[in-house]
């Protein structure tokens, strides 16, 4: 017999691929892509455009009241004038901040529908009243019952809503809050200043709805072919919405006065188109 030695033909060595940047010959994708390009271009510009300068100045008729944190220590219902049914529910509480911290303060409050379950241990928030002009005969107590103290109670849902977010979408979760803080963050340092140094409250909706859409679709979506169709369709709609209202707005002679608040906003503050 004859031994055949079959020789062995060595391994083949990979050669290192060449990265190559295709590009897409289709000419919708590529035409959505120069859309994409345009609204992101504008979006910036606009931003740096309307972006707030310095302090907003208030004017002198709107006067800032800070109120301070109190706890109810003891709840009393009392008769009294001020009342349609003659019945007042004094309070008694102890102030927690500000300048008057640790002592106690008293004052009477008129049950209306919310107030009829204040009770002792509840947190709450009081004004400093001004002090009476010279020659008043009704003395008023120094502090006025402002609102509960929500501040606990709400940290505590927000936590909550955090760490449900995060314990079921896990990273999903993670990004959408962060576009979540991102949007807020547009809302707090860009709409509402630049409304109230008198731009215009539609530019500024319209920009900053453009600026959460750039930043949130790409961290729930990629960057891909679901992420253009989102941004292009969301602007369609959010420029089609806007059209809408400033038509109608101007077809039915919209004032947007149709409550105390926005008439005080009116007469206080004239830069603000309502």
């Amino acid at each position: 017999m004859h031994q055949e030695h079959a020789e062995q033909e060595p391994a083949a060595i990979p050669r290192p691929r060449r990265w190559r940047f295709r590009r897409n010959r289709s000419p919708v994708v590529n035409l959505l892509l120069i859309a994409l390009a345009v609204l992101a271009g504008v979006t910036v510009i606009s931003l740096v455009a309307l972006w707030p300068k310095g302090h907003i100045e208030h004017s002198s008729a709107v006067q800032i009241t800070k109120s301070r944190g109190a706890e109810v220590l003891d709840v009393v219902t009392k008769s009294c004038t001020t009342s349609l049914n003659g019945r007042c529910k004094v309070v008694t509480a102890k102030l927690l901040d500000g300048p008057d911290k640790g002592n106690r303060t008293s004052f009477a409050i008129t049950p209306i529908p919310g107030l009829g379950n204040l009770k002792a241990g509840d947190r709450i928030r009081v004004i400093h009243n001004p002090p009476p002009p010279v020659g008043a005969t009704v003395k008023l107590p120094a502090y006025a019952f402002s609102d509960f103290d929500r501040r606990l109670p709400m940290l505590w849902l927000g936590i909550g809503f955090v760490v449900l977010l995060l314990a079921t979408g896990r990273l999903h979760g993670l990004r959408a809050l962060i576009g979540l803080v991102a949007s807020i963050l547009i809302v707090l340092r860009f709409v509402i200043p630049g409304i109230l140094e008198g731009h215009s409250a539609v530019a500024m909706a319209l920009t900053g709805s453009f600026a959460m859409m750039l930043i949130t679709i790409p961290l729930c979506y990629g960057v891909g072919a679901k992420a253009i169709a989102a941004w292009l369709g969301t602007a369609f709609s959010l420029l089609l919405a806007v059209g809408l209202a400033s038509a109608f707005t101007h077809l039915a002679h919209l004032t947007g006065t149709a409550s105390e608040e926005a008439n005080f906003l009116g007469a206080t503050d004239t830069k603000i188109s309502l």
